[in-house]
């Protein structure tokens, strides 16, 4: 029989079991130091009975203002109930027939039929880190939340009472339940199985693939994870407890990198806290043993900002925009349900993200969890949303200076598109000089590596600066660098007369030279010797002198030995400034081929 990593480890923190509070039982053999985990028998006992059961939950939304808790009947579109709270501490949380929330020092209970106050328990200085629950059977944690020294509670409810108090000197994660057992995990490593009606633990499961924090079952499958999510599947035991379906995106690129689920093991997160406005939402499935994602897609919230993703590579396959923060998410098998900050509710289609339902509560909500269980969203379709880019670019152009990452990333988004016709909308972020900087920088990025589109970036580079035609210089230096990167030499003359262009901005200059460098046109050559010779006495100034860097070392690049001696003539002329003599030498040095290492000599010289 093999034992728990975790108990067989650390068995000295001796995972007391206290007394059941509310005259329940003993709880058994529960978090007890030892433990046979991944029993084959256990484990495919405990998958039966999730196959078997049929959940029953209703529809329902619980969200909280600034000073009440509601609740709102999804399927008959009207409130439940409505009541004051006092220093709510966090989100509202369901755990079957209950809502709990956590209120001052106490953890309080109410029936979410009604609102009726169920129960209520001290806190004993800890946090509520997660709950969860099916019809009369619901459970939810306490925590110091940590790592080493961490303690916790798990109580187990029924009906309107509890019915099992565990304390225990692990970090313990948000609990699922479902078919009369509580799937608890704890320790990163471990689920324990709980028999809701006994009390007593009936399988403990153990992975390496990931932390897991947070336990989820949705169409009668066990899901756990944190970064990553895994799932539980007839046939796993003691020699293959790794197969577990395990998949981790890379969400770095994301703003906000929200993982699959938030870390149950960190201190939850207020009511008004971003968190709940950036988040990743899912439904699990499972393919050939591993997890997948309903509709083949994952949802990504940032604030009014909407994005329809890829689970393979987390690319964009749409973008809608909301009217408020988005405050809580949940998605089903044909898209997502979102709640916003000014009471709203939109569904949004997996496919393209048309709004295909919408309603409005009433409500001003901080942060709202929802429960869709069989709810079908239906009304009249908004209009057919346009093509991705035109998504993107609207996204990108919203004015809210909260969403700048989101905004970026709808830029990048938008840079990855090859439709020629993308180029030119880039180009129009670029050139936006009301955007924060971090957003122009972003798409002039995007614009540099650009392939596609070489007509727009023509275009652009034709407009000067103009005070009598109100125009401005185009932004030179990512247009040049496109243009090198298409091999479009029809630009060389067009980027000849920006180099001339005494508005064309300095910073732009080593860009446009060293594109002038790439595409190889020697009529290029004159010009830029004209630039070392007109400027070099002025290169005081530290955008100039790089200027004058970038144009010599293309000089030299373009025109091999005699541009390199046309460089070394304007260093040394007389009036050349010292600081631009120090950057035609780096020019001159970096330009100059290296000399041929002479062969060492053979044996039979």
């Amino acid at each position: 029989m093999r034992l728990s990593l975790f108990g067989a480890c650390v068995a000295l923190l001796a995972l007391a079991l206290s007394g059941a509070g509310c005259g329940g039982s003993s709880g058994g053999n529960a978090f007890a130091p030892v433990y046979p985990d991944n029993d084959p028998t256990a484990v495919d006992e405990v998958v039966r009975r999730l196959a078997a059961a049929t959940p029953s939950d209703d529809p329902v939304l619980v969200g909280l203002t600034e000073s009440e808790l509601y609740a709102w009947d999804l399927r008959a579109g009207r409130e439940l109930w409505r009541q004051p709270v006092t220093e709510p501490r966090g989100e509202p949380l369901l755990a079957g027939r209950l809502v709990v929330l956590h209120e001052g020092s106490r953890v309080v209970a109410r029936r979410v039929a009604d609102g009726r106050r169920a129960f209520d328990t001290p806190d004993d200085h800890y946090s509520l880190v997660g709950a969860g629950g099916e019809g009369a059977v619901g459970a939810f944690v306490l925590s110091t939340t940590g790592g080493v020294g961490a303690r916790s509670v798990i109580v187990i409810t029924s009906g309107e009472a509890i019915a099992n108090r565990y304390e225990v000197e692990v970090p313990v994660g948000a609990p699922a339940v479902a078919a009369g057992m509580v799937f608890v995990p704890w320790g990163s490593q471990n689920v324990t199985v709980i028999d809701a009606s006994t009390g007593a633990e009936m399988a403990r499961f153990r992975t390496l693939s990931g932390v897991v924090s947070n336990a989820r079952v949705d169409a009668g499958q066990l899901f756990f994870g944190q970064a990553g999510v895994g799932h539980l599947a007839a046939g796993i035991g003691a020699d293959s407890p790794e197969q577990v379906g395990w998949v981790q995106p890379a969400v770095a690129p994301l703003p906000g990198a929200p993982p699959l689920f938030r870390s149950a093991y960190d201190p939850p997160a207020s009511a008004r806290s971003a968190t709940h406005r950036i988040e990743l939402v899912w439904t699990p499935v499972t393919s050939e043993g591993a997890v997948a994602f309903s509709d083949d897609t994952i949802y990504l919230t940032f604030y009014e900002l909407v994005f329809g993703l890829d689970p393979a590579d987390l690319s964009v396959r749409w973008a809608a925009q909301l009217d408020a923060d988005s405050v809580g998410a949940s998605a089903r098998a044909g898209g997502v349900v979102i709640a916003d900050a000014a009471g709203g509710l939109t569904y949004l289609a997996a496919s393209n993200g048309r709004v295909m339902w919408t309603a409005a509560t009433g409500a001003e909500p901080t942060v709202v969890t929802l429960r869709l269980g069989a709810f079908e969203p239906s009304g009249q379709p908004g209009d057919e949303p346009g093509f991705l880019a035109e998504q993107l670019l609207a996204a990108a152009q919203n004015t809210d200076s909260r969403l700048v990452p989101g905004r970026a990333f709808a830029i990048h988004a938008l840079a990855a598109q090859e439709d020629p016709a993308v180029t030119g909308h880039v180009i129009v972020l670029c050139d936006d000089r009301t955007l924060p900087a971090p957003l122009r920088q972003a798409a002039c990025e995007a614009l540099s590596t650009r392939t596609s589109g070489a007509d727009s970036v023509l275009r652009a580079l034709e407009r000067h600066a103009s005070f009598l035609e109100g125009t401005t210089a185009p932004p030179v230096g990512a247009l040049a660098t496109a243009a090198a990167r298409m091999s479009e030499r029809r630009a060389v003359p067009l980027l000849v007369s920006q180099l001339r262009d005494p508005d064309t901005a300095l910073e732009d200059v080593p860009a446009l030279a060293a594109a002038l460098a790439a595409l190889g046109d020697r009529s290029a050559v004159d010009p830029l010797r004209d630039y070392l010779w007109l400027y070099h006495a002025d290169g005081s100034e530290q955008d100039l002198t790089s200027a004058l860097g970038g144009v010599a070392l293309a000089l030299a690049r373009l025109d091999g030995p005699p541009g390199r001696e046309a460089v070394r003539e304007v260093l040394q002329a007389a009036f050349t400034s010292s600081e631009a003599r120090s950057a035609l030498a780096e020019a001159l040095e970096a330009s100059t081929p290296a000399e041929p290492e002479a062969a060492e000599p053979s044996d039979d010289e």
